[in-house]
């Protein structure tokens, strides 16, 4: 009798070893203490992920895997000019409409680049910067430094080559899309988080306070003036949660819950569109979809990256209707991405952690896609330099990166 007694605690203790693993494995949420009960699953709209292949097809969307790796060259070529510039070693930059260049050097040093020329406009040091970024119009930087938990913030005047220091403590700062308004993240040690907003333009307006939520260790990234999307760091070991929050209807709406590798990226025009990373629950694939700001696949992709390798354009045309003489703009949301020419680069690697820890680096064309419609063009396919394609940016009919090999700063002068 003893026998099967001791049998039966050696499962019991075994099992209870087993959860504890698991549980210790996948991780949790920072931010599952505020989901509402009614709400399980994954992505709120789990769908079925396309085909990995990067080949150029020519539809993004789907399980398409067309190849025909490069783009096409004479007149109708959408690419007049691939260039590396002067530019580096940067960590961050802004481009004028005249096509000049602020960038924050890896010291924490700036300059002004204009054609060949440049020159330092702030020759102080920072030391262990966490993150910068440019206000939308590049009159200002925004730079946050020091301790991951107690970190310094400051921001620099482009103009007047001066800095204005803001209140410590500022996790995650986000520019306003069309403003001077800074929003970010307050962690005071309480187990609580707030999300607040002041004016780096007006210091003395005080601080605004939109939001405080009872969890803490998560990010922020700001979509438009009023909508901003909280995340767990995201982790292939440690299931992640992303919801939106609309200062304007003071609502919040999962966009996934407890997702492994969940990671995203947002454009900023007034119709929320996401690009989304994460494992597919069905599959334990790793997937790229785009999805609206409820998490609803949109479409799934038939390429792999990650959504830090791209950026959304807004692209307005004009078309003129075979009844009337009068022109009509449309607006497209476009995506451009660096994506690896191996995929294996991708689906044998931890993913995102590989790729944002610095172990992983990836050998990358550069392609273009209609959000709308799935159409795809190759733009540049990676054959005459090895271009690990990050921090995209579009201005003067130019796509410009970083690129991690070399940390120079680099152009895709496209056709008009």
């Amino acid at each position: 009798m003893k026998r099967y007694l001791y049998i039966i605690i050696g499962i019991i203790v075994a099992a209870i070893i087993a959860i504890l693993v698991l549980f210790l494995f996948r991780g949790s949420s920072a931010l599952s203490g505020i989901l509402p009960a009614s709400i399980t699953g994954l992505l709120p709209s789990a769908g079925t992920q396309g085909s990995n292949n990067s080949g150029g097809s020519t539809t993004g969307f789907g399980s398409s895997t067309t190849t025909g790796a490069s783009s096409s060259t004479g007149q109708n070529s959408p690419v007049q000019s691939f260039n590396m510039t002067s530019i580096g070693p940067i960590i961050d930059y802004f481009v004028d409409a005249q096509g000049n260049v602020t960038a924050v050097q890896p010291s924490g040093e700036v300059i002004a680049v204009s054609g060949n020329r440049s020159s330092t406009i702030s020759s102080n040091p920072i030391g262990n910067i966490i993150s910068t970024s440019f206000s939308y119009d590049g009159k200002m930087l925004l730079v946050n430094y020091g301790d991951p938990g107690n970190p310094q913030s400051g921001v620099f005047h482009v103009a007047s080559g001066t800095w204005t220091g803001l209140p410590q403590g500022l996790h995650s700062p986000q520019w306003s899309p069309s403003g001077y308004q800074i929003a970010y993240l307050n962690d005071p040690g309480t187990g609580a988080s707030s999300l607040s907003i002041l004016n780096a333009a007006n210091i003395k307006s005080g601080i605004a306070t939109l939001l405080t939520l009872s969890a803490t260790n998560f990010s922020l990234q700001r979509i438009t003036k009023n909508q901003f999307v909280l995340s767990d760091k995201p982790s292939a070991q440690t299931a992640g949660s992303s919801w939106l929050y609309s200062s304007q209807t003071k609502t919040l709406t999962p966009i996934a819950y407890e997702t492994l590798g969940f990671e995203s990226v947002w454009d900023d025009s007034t119709t929320t569109i996401g690009l989304a990373f994460f494992e597919n629950p069905n599959s334990q694939k790793l997937g790229l979809r785009l999805i609206d700001a409820a998490g609803n696949d949109l479409h799934d992709l038939s390429f792999l990256t990650l959504p830090t390798k791209c950026l959304f354009n807004n692209e307005t045309s004009s078309a003129v209707a075979a009844t009337t003489t009068a022109a009509t703009a449309t607006s497209t949301a476009f995506l451009y991405c660096g994506v690896p020419n191996d995929p294996s680069q991708l689906s044998s690697a931890q993913l995102p952690d590989d790729y944002n820890d610095g172990a992983l680096f990836t050998s990358d064309k550069i392609i273009k896609i209609n959000t709308n419609t799935g159409e795809l063009a190759t733009l540049w396919n990676g054959s005459t330099q090895s271009v690990d394609a990050t921090d995209l940016k579009f201005a003067n009919h130019t796509l410009y990166f970083i690129n991690r090999y070399d940390q120079k700063l680099y152009s895709l002068v496209l056709a008009q």
